[in-house]
């Protein structure tokens, strides 16, 4: 048996994460990620920079490693998998994605692709592409690998990038870890960075230092309407669909037709929001946190009176189309602008309206704030209505 101790970045052929550094061992030409650290060699730091278009995404990343005990050969490999709608036994022999370099020390290095040693499900494959290292007592490294990847989607609309970093494998802990995603998507899009991370127009940034470098990163995107913004809630609840794409892209050029209905949307001074969404978001928080509940919101529509009908405890609010008001606990309160269904889009392939209402009106009547508009980035930041029992 021979041992390889591999820097692991997957890159993927349709449905694929990416990891950036594990260590492996290899049996018969093949190769797997095993447990525990290599016990001298070192990832200092590494940059990775994303480059998102709407096809395909570019990935360069450089990672310099140190070598703290006695001389040694190592063999880094770049994992390469996918899984989902794909033809697993041709990309066990063929690569996925549209082409892959590597250097060590500025020279470029060729790369030996070798599948890997546990085989996947017929809808999933693995692969490694392995270059040996050599460092003596005490050397730096500077080891560079750039790629280009499809885009990964699925049926439902949603496209996303993603790298995954996987250091802990290394000695040690990783000093300085920076990630930079750059958006080249003309148009208005959602966008969904998965994690905290820092926005300046159309770039996400994010860094860490002194960890074991082990997480997983993906950036989503969906085509919206150009009016559209995002919306963040207090308290977060990130993976429900209401908040889940929580930043807005919008830059010149033309863009694709929509997809997603927005969570809300600015027409002149007034800002609305979905309200079949915010009743989807609130149920899902409530199933999340205190499981299922009587007193959950609901949502009523009535086509033939064109009313739609909010309720969240003994609190219930109507809205009607193109009416600016609306009758919350017996009170009819003036809107700043009338209700209106959404123009119908395709969303997961079927052809649907939602209902917007003023924002404002509607959350401080529920008992919730809005915190903050930020009409540059295009997102609205609100502290979400308490739950009934907490009125009381």
């Amino acid at each position: 048996m021979r041992i390889w101790w591999l820097l692991s970045v997957l890159v993927c052929g349709m449905l694929c994460a990416q990891a950036n550094d594990s260590y492996v061992v290899g049996e018969s030409g093949r190769v797997q990620r095993m447990a525990g650290e290599h016990p001298t060699v070192r990832l200092v730091r590494e940059w990775v920079k994303v480059d998102v278009y709407p096809d395909y995404y570019e990935v360069a990343v450089q990672f310099v490693f140190r070598n703290d005990g006695p001389a040694t050969t190592v063999q880094m490999g770049f994992p390469e998998r996918g899984a989902g709608d794909i033809n697993a036994q041709r990309l066990t022999r063929e690569t996925g994605f549209r082409h892959f370099r590597t250097w060590v020390d500025g020279t470029v290095v060729t790369a030996e692709r070798l599948p890997a040693a546990i085989p996947d499900e017929d809808t999933t494959y693995r692969t490694f592409w392995v270059k040996t290292v050599a460092f003596a007592q005490g050397q730096t490294r500077t080891v560079r690998v750039e790629y280009r990847s499809p885009i990964h989607a699925d049926s439902m609309g949603d496209r996303w990038a993603s790298y995954d970093f996987t250091g802990g494998n290394w000695a040690g802990s990783v000093d300085e870890s920076s990630l930079r995603v750059i958006m080249h998507l003309p148009g208005a899009y959602l966008i969904n960075p998965g994690m905290p991370m820092t926005q300046q127009k159309n770039q996400f940034s994010t860094r860490w230092t002194n960890w074991q470098a082990e997480t997983g990163f993906t950036i989503g995107f969906l085509p919206t309407r150009a009016d559209a913004y995002a919306v963040r809630t207090i308290p977060d609840a990130p993976f429900t669909g209401f908040a889940r794409y929580r930043h807005m892209l919008v830059m010149p050029g033309k863009g694709e037709d929509p997809i997603a209905i927005p969570p809300a949307i600015r027409k002149g001074e007034t800002l609305f929001l979905n309200l079949h969404a915010l009743a989807e978001h609130m149920q899902s928080v409530a199933r999340r946190t205190d499981g299922p509940r009587d007193d959950a919101p609901t949502l009523r529509w009535d086509p033939k009176t064109n009313r739609a009908t909010f309720s969240l405890g003994l609190l219930a609010v109507d809205f009607t189309l193109q009416e600016p008001v609306m009758q919350a606990g017996g009170r009819a309160v003036p809107l700043p602008a009338s209700p209106f269904l959404s123009t119908p889009m395709s969303m997961y392939g079927e052809r649907v309206s939602h209902l917007f209402v003023p924002l404002r009106p509607l959350i401080e009547e529920l008992g919730g704030a809005v915190v903050t508009v930020n009409t540059e980035e295009r997102w609205v930041l609100m502290q979400l209505p308490p739950w009934p029992d907490e009125n009381q």
